[in-house]
């Protein structure tokens, strides 16, 4: 009986700890699109002499520790700042 409980504690913990993680790689739809308006003259926030040089923006890599899950609670009648 003690192995049963032992096993039963041990099968919850694996199934119930199993996140699905997926990496990102390469650029992101959002990434993409930063990049565009940058190289955009007419949207760009860049001076024209940075605009001839501009490759695309550094993005730091993707790393799974700084995930986050959160619940976003709007504050009925407050101002937004």
């Amino acid at each position: 009986m003690k192995h049963l409980f032992i096993l039963l504690i041990f099968t919850f913990t694996f199934f119930s700890c199993a996140q699905e993680k997926k990496m990102v790689e390469g650029e992101t739809a959002w990434q993409k699109k930063m990049n565009s308006e940058f190289k955009d003259a007419s949207k760009s926030p860049l001076k024209e002499k940075d605009l001839k040089h501009f490759e695309g923006l550094d993005f730091f890599p993707f790393d799974s520790a700084y995930v986050v899950i959160a619940t976003l609670e709007r504050t009925p009648d407050e101002k937004p700042f």
